[in-house]
């Protein structure tokens, strides 16, 4: 395999989650420009799943960041 690039945390990944049970879902975002994938997380507030859920759906929706695998029938 090949190493991706090496690139220091963005955003908000401080936020410490394993002090509480949050909801959370990943979604494709973008391709970067040599051809990697990157994601999204949505984090809610506990027993908010049905909202992320929605947020992710409706942010898909919105990018048509989400293409299905070649190997999909």
């Amino acid at each position: 395999g090949v190493n991706p690039p090496f690139t220091e945390q963005k955003g908000a990944s401080h936020i410490n989650t394993c002090l509480e049970i949050v909801p959370s879902v990943v979604v494709p975002a973008a391709v970067t420009p040599g051809g990697l994938p990157t994601g999204i997380t949505f984090l809610g507030r506990p027993d908010a799943d049905a909202d992320i859920r929605l947020y992710a759906f409706a942010y898909e929706q919105a990018t048509h960041h989400r293409h299905a695998p070649t190997t999909t029938p």
